[in-house]
């Protein structure tokens, strides 16, 4: 197979496995809903992803390079997601 011809499939199918994962969150997150308090959802959606994030920077924290100063940026921005996400 040709190399662009194999970008363009595994780019293809990366956009359907993240609407399938996009779409689905929406139906648990409802089901979720229905048997839990929502604070307590929201919060273990974000203690996954937080933890999740976590794991891929140790991963990859030797590929991506920082000015000095852009941490408080980047804690604001991740402090303030939630809510302006549900906003």
């Amino acid at each position: 197979m040709h190399p662009k011809k194999l970008i363009h499939h595994i780019a293809a199918i990366g956009l359907l496995m993240a609407m399938l994962l996009w779409a689905s969150s929406f139906v648990a997150l409802k089901m979720a809903f229905g048997v839990y308090h929502p604070m307590v959802v929201i919060f273990g959606r974000m203690a996954v992803a937080s933890i999740f994030f976590l794991v891929l920077f140790i991963w990859f924290r030797h590929l991506v390079s920082y000015a000095k100063g852009d941490y408080k940026y980047l804690l604001f921005m991740a402090l303030c997601e939630p809510c302006l996400y549900f906003f």
